[in-house]
């Protein structure tokens, strides 16, 4: 979603619900600068240099209900207010900017060395690629 489409919901008063899970910076990169620069961080996060627009103050200006959850208590009372709400609503769920998350897209290092890029429904960690075929309804893309 891009800054224009805000101004369509808008404008159009679309009662579309966004909500962002915010963890404070770009968590796959953070991962990814963990895992294979040894956690040397670089415009991931607030401590590493990045600076992110406040999601609230974005909303408000285009005049859109902003909706901010910062505590597990508030999450049913907060997105029930979201989607009871006539119009657009956005929704910034404050996470554990830390969390990792799993299952999660990841590239595979074949026997060659060489990376390849895993399908959507083949998320790391892995399964046994028999459990994986049986649990398919349609046919494994071929590696």
């Amino acid at each position: 979603m891009n800054i224009q489409e805000l101004e369509t919901l808008r404008r159009l008063d679309l009662p579309v619900k966004i909500f962002i899970m915010n963890n404070n910076g770009y968590s796959s990169i953070r991962t990814m600068q963990e895992t294979h620069f040894n956690g040397h961080h670089v415009g991931n996060d607030p401590a590493s240099g990045l600076t992110l627009p406040d999601i609230i103050s974005v909303a408000t200006a285009y005049k859109i209900k902003a909706i901010r959850i910062t505590d597990v208590g508030e999450l049913e009372s907060k997105i029930r207010e979201a989607l009871d709400f006539p119009g657009p609503t956005i929704c910034d769920v404050m996470v554990i900017p830390g969390f990792k998350v799993s299952p999660k897209v990841a590239s595979q290092r074949k026997e060659d060395g060489t990376m390849i890029s895993k399908p959507l429904e083949d998320q790391w960690p892995f399964l046994d690629r028999k459990e994986l075929a049986d649990n398919m309804i349609i046919p494994l893309l071929e590696e």
